[in-house]
């Protein structure tokens, strides 16, 4: 079982927009309206992501500055009821658990998933198959010494809490992860995860050539988890996909239709 995210909080925003659109083009107030807005005092999620701008922190110093964050929805609990994880940048993700007529509660603190770090996308995906999905947090940010940038990886306890075990799952990469992509890459009914890294070298010169191997380094390297039941197995290099790239997403599908699912990989810059 896996749940999509809303990728990024600008799409998260964007649907909003649209709600507000459907409004305002709305020139007749007996038609009947495709949705309406829940504001934050009904449902209770108040969480903002914000990125402060100094001297040291900009566009400039770290080009992905307002490329992260995003949402993921799920029902952690099997209630029938989709739950909410935020991913935060300068302030730690959020948990909000659905409890009926759009009401929301923030669960983060009781269900051990806070961090600590610069959380770029967010997965709920149940990777040990045990019918409860669990949570997996890219993370990346500015460079810089101590910059805790290890991938998290949130087992469901089956109790709304959960254990944060991306070392024991060998997933904690510590790359710039920009997004994981979960699919059955061998048809044996478990899933198995592509990661994508976006590099920390940004150059000013558009026609530096692009090869696999330019200035390849473990931050910025793709890679494919095989899913062995109770741990990851990194076999990027086998499969091909062991390069150096600019990640921004990953989508995974059967595009030549013969019963096995490929990837399409979207990169930036070069």
């Amino acid at each position: 079982m896996i749940m999509n995210p809303v990728n990024t909080a600008l799409r998260f925003s964007i649907l909003f927009g649209a709600i507000t659109l459907s409004s305002c083009g709305d020139k007749s107030n007996s038609e009947e309206k495709l949705f309406e807005k829940i504001g934050s005092e009904q449902s209770g999620i108040t969480f903002v992501n914000t990125v402060p701008e100094n001297d040291t922190l900009n566009q400039f110093t770290y080009h992905y500055l307002y490329n992260g964050s995003g949402v993921a929805i799920g029902d952690i609990n099997n209630d029938g009821l989709p739950d909410m994880y935020f991913s935060g940048n300068e302030k730690s993700s959020k948990l909000y658990l659905n409890k009926g007529d759009f009401k929301f509660e923030d669960i983060t603190e009781s269900s051990k998933t806070a961090t600590n770090q610069w959380i770029s996308g967010v997965y709920m995906v149940d990777v040990n198959n045990d019918g409860y999905l669990d949570i997996y947090a890219c993370s990346s940010g500015p460079m810089g010494k101590n910059v805790k940038k290890s991938n998290l990886l949130f087992i469901n306890q089956k109790n709304s809490t959960f254990k944060e075990s991306a070392k024991e799952w060998g997933v904690d990469d510590d790359g710039n992860a920009t997004c994981a992509t979960f699919f059955d890459m061998d048809n044996d009914g478990d899933l198995d995860m592509y990661l994508g890294n976006h590099a920390d070298q940004f150059f000013a010169n558009i026609n530096t050539p692009y090869s696999k191997g330019l200035n390849l380094n473990h931050q910025n390297q793709q890679h494919l988890y095989r899913n062995d039941g109770n741990k990851f197995t990194d076999i990027s290099e086998e499969a091909g996909v062991k390069a150096m790239g600019y990640c921004l997403s990953a989508t995974a599908g059967d595009f030549n239709e013969d019963g096995l699912t490929d990837l399409y990989v979207c990169n930036d810059y070069h």
